[in-house]
């Protein structure tokens, strides 16, 4: 029983975790519609690599390298919710500037360099 209530605690904190990469971080990247669909495809897969996670540790038998791909997907959410994170206080600190060209090429930049920092840590 206790081990219903800690999967469905972590699957639902993961699940809240990405719904907030999703509605606050891709949402508002000035990227294709198309782009933006996969970023969420690919959010939802990285989902279930948690459960396959969660199930592998206590329920499957599991060899180690398929332990291992499971295990990745904790740290990419974890690192796209870190970034979802930092790229808002930085959105908010960009909102205060008054001139609007001077706020679009702030986000562009801010936009380009999470992209570099979330594909170097990935």
């Amino acid at each position: 029983m206790n081990f219903l209530i800690f999967i469905s605690v972590f699957f639902i904190v993961f699940s809240l975790m990405s719904l907030y990469i999703s509605k606050r971080f891709i949402k508002e990247l000035n990227y294709p519609v198309g782009v933006k669909i996969a970023l969420n495809i690919f959010l939802v897969v990285n989902l279930f690599g948690v459960l396959g996670f969660v199930l592998a540790k206590s329920v499957w038998t599991v060899s180690y390298d398929i332990y291992y791909l499971f295990s990745l997907g904790i740290g990419i959410i974890f690192i796209l919710f870190i970034l979802a994170l930092v790229y808002k206080f930085f959105l908010y600190l960009l909102n205060i500037t008054k001139d609007d060209k001077r706020r679009v090429f702030f986000k562009k930049t801010l936009e380009s360099y999470l992209q570099i920092q979330s594909q170097s840590n990935i």
